[in-house]
């Protein structure tokens, strides 16, 4: 367990942000349950139709995190999601964070992603990916993302629309059923030093290019080490 000096940070995307009602019940289950939770930030993009959260907190963390998903599935249906972000599922993407490494260690806050894994695979049967400290063999997220084709947008005007076109996963999860249910998707929870995320506007007509550049400037594309990109349509 983490020692409760220990601090971590949380981030939380879910795929929503235009219906403002499941966001106040998605936010009241941290708030009202786990009030020494604290949401530090929000961000929230309707054409991503995606909003993150930032929490930080000692070992409640996991809790109020895994209220704030449970109140999640219940209020949104993955099937009739619609935006210009790329999406796996209702909850998209959770990540642990030490908040500070004097006193918060990476093996800390894994166990807490990885216990929280388990929680969402068996409690809400939602199958569930690892990754980074909290994978056995350090797999990373964004490798997860291309064998479950997330970066291919499924609908016209670069947009992803609906849930996964098949409940049947081409990559095998490392916790919970083996199927994923269409209006939940599925979640992929991991454990890194911190990372910072940036939207970085180009006005550009034209996404090709934009692409381009994007990859000129990631590690993969043999650009800056470390670094991750992705080109996205703000229409």
């Amino acid at each position: 367990m983490i020692k409760s000096s220990a601090l971590c940070c949380c981030k939380v995307y879910i795929s929503e942000t235009r219906n403002k009602a499941a966001l106040e019940l998605i936010e009241g289950a941290a708030k009202q349950m786990f009030p020494e939770a604290a949401i530090v930030n929000k961000f929230e993009d309707e054409r991503y139709n995606r909003v993150g959260y930032t929490l930080v907190s000692n070992s409640s963390s996991k809790h109020a995190v895994f209220s704030m998903l449970k109140a999640a599935y219940d209020a949104i249906d993955f099937r009739f999601h619609s935006g210009t972000h790329p999406r796996l599922g209702v909850v998209d993407h959770i990540c642990f964070h030490p908040f500070s490494s004097s006193s918060t260690s990476l093996h800390q806050v894994a166990m807490a992603a990885t216990a929280l894994a388990k929680d969402v695979a068996s409690i809400l049967q939602v199958p569930t990916y690892t990754y980074g400290a909290a994978h056995k063999e350090q797999r990373s997220l964004d490798a997860i993302r291309r064998e479950l084709g997330y970066f291919k947008p499924n609908a016209s005007g670069h947009q992803w629309s609906g849930g996964l076109e098949s409940g049947v996963l081409p990559l095998e999860p490392d916790e919970g059923p083996a199927q994923a249910v269409k209006a939940k998707g599925v979640a992929v929870i991991g454990a890194t030093k911190w990372v910072d995320n940036y939207n970085v506007p180009v006005f550009c007509t034209d996404i090709g290019t934009v692409r381009r550049i994007a990859r000129r400037v990631s590690g993969r594309g043999g650009g800056l080490a470390s670094v991750q990109s992705m080109a996205l349509a703000k229409l």
